[in-house]
């Protein structure tokens, strides 16, 4: 038993660390892929393979969220509430305060973490759900 948890620990970190780091140089999209892996499906683009690094995680999570942002904004270029809602979105992003989860070594998104710190949809959700302490307790992995 000792040997199999020794093993598990030893794979759990070599995953952990086979992550791309923010600060090593990298095109953006191999960046991009590791906050979302919806990003290929993007046509890699000249700017997509710029070789870029990021100081920290979360100025690479609001670098993909004002990407997805500009994406959003031409695709509906003619939409005021789209143009609203991205504003917002980019507001978010700026801010650079993200949840973290702590309950996994792996990368894996939460809606809302033990600070109460929401993720972008979260964020948009309108406060009187946000604030159902049975969506929080969810949202924090806790179902009580």
């Amino acid at each position: 038993m000792r040997y199999f948890l020794l093993i598990s620990l030893l794979l759990s970190t070599a995953y952990v660390h086979a992550q791309l780091a923010p600060s090593t140089p990298a095109p953006l999209l191999a960046h991009l892929l590791e906050v979302n892996v919806e990003w290929q499906s993007v046509a890699p683009t000249a700017a997509l393979q710029v070789e870029t690094t990021f100081a920290d995680e979360n100025a690479r999570i609001a670098a993909h969220l004002n990407l997805v942002s500009d994406q959003v904004e031409q695709a509906h270029s003619s939409s005021t509430v789209v143009a609203d809602l991205m504003a917002q979105l980019r507001d978010y992003a700026n801010a650079q305060t993200f949840p973290i989860n702590i309950a996994v070594l792996h990368r894996q998104p939460v809606f809302i973490d033990p600070r109460g710190v929401a993720c972008a949809v979260g964020h948009h959700t309108p406060r009187t759900v946000c604030e159902d302490p049975a969506l929080i307790r969810v949202g924090r992995g806790r179902l009580e």
